[in-house]
């Protein structure tokens, strides 16, 4: 029938010879597969409720046949479709390359790693999975260790660029190297600052306070700011409480008018 979707299935394979198969490695890697599955799809409706079901099942190698079941609110067949097709292109990446897979979030990626620790180095001690549609095979991996080792250097990689960072400065530790650290006030994050002996003074004189740090900043893969090394610091004024802040302190202060039109009223009365 023209227009008809076929059915999607993938295949698992955890390798083993018969009677000699790793039972808590098997169901331990199958475990983190459907974790990963569920975080990809997480990551493309915001849940993660859908179930797949096992259609075969056999032994020696642990080889199952997994086809979508129940579906979340907002996933389809072909999403269905798509996670098994993410989930094959992902690992074809990692096992050749040092990289994050685009469809993966940090969730999945964690996923994925844990899943490949399992692994051996060889692909006779590795999963194999199988895009099925209509029972004939489409895209294929067989994922081993050598994934986990390149998501692991993917999440280290590291990129310097240079720019500033606002924040309130903390904890100066001056053994060995000297260094502070700076809460960042865009994601609450703390990042360490590197500084030198002839920038001690202006650092000690800004511990407590809001500050404008410039320098060279490292970046994880994430483009969360890792350290600074510092070039120049600059002290900021403390942010003064927002309205609405204020409001809540007295919820009567506006008198039922929004922010602009209560400043309004007052510059009026003035």
């Amino acid at each position: 029938m023209a227009g008809k979707i076929p059915q999607i299935q993938l295949r698992v394979v955890v390798a083993g010879s018969i009677g000699s198969s790793d039972a808590r490695r098997s169901f331990t890697v199958l475990e983190r597969l459907m974790t990963l599955l569920g975080q990809i799809e997480a990551g493309e409706i915001g849940s993660s409720d859908s179930t797949w079901g096992i259609e075969t099942l056999s032994l020696g190698s642990v080889a199952l046949t997994l086809t979508p079941n129940r579906l979340s609110e907002n996933a389809s067949a072909d999403l269905m479709a798509e996670l098994a097709k993410w989930t094959i292109e992902g690992f074809s990446e990692t096992e050749e390359h040092e990289t994050l897979p685009r469809r993966w979030t940090p969730a999945a990626v964690e996923a994925g790693l844990q899943l490949s620790k399992c692994l051996g180095m060889l692909e006779s001690d590795g999963m194999t999975l199988e895009l099925l549609a209509d029972g004939q095979p489409h895209q294929r991996v067989v994922v081993t260790r050598r994934s986990a080792d390149n998501l692991r250097k993917a999440l280290q990689r590291k990129r310097a660029s240079i720019g500033s960072l606002i924040g309130k400065l903390d904890s100066i530790t001056l053994h060995n190297a000297l260094k502070a650290g700076l809460w960042t006030e865009v994601r609450g994050r703390r990042v360490e600052v590197q500084f030198t002996r002839d920038q001690q003074d202006a650092v000690h004189a800004s511990l407590g306070k809001r500050v404008e740090i410039s320098g060279v900043v490292t970046r994880d893969i994430h483009d969360r700011a890792v350290s600074i090394k510092m070039k120049k610091i600059d002290q900021l004024p403390e942010q003064e409480a927002p309205l609405r802040e204020i409001v809540g302190a007295d919820p009567d202060l506006t008198g039922g008018l929004g922010a602009a039109k209560h400043l309004r009223r007052m510059y009026d009365a003035s």
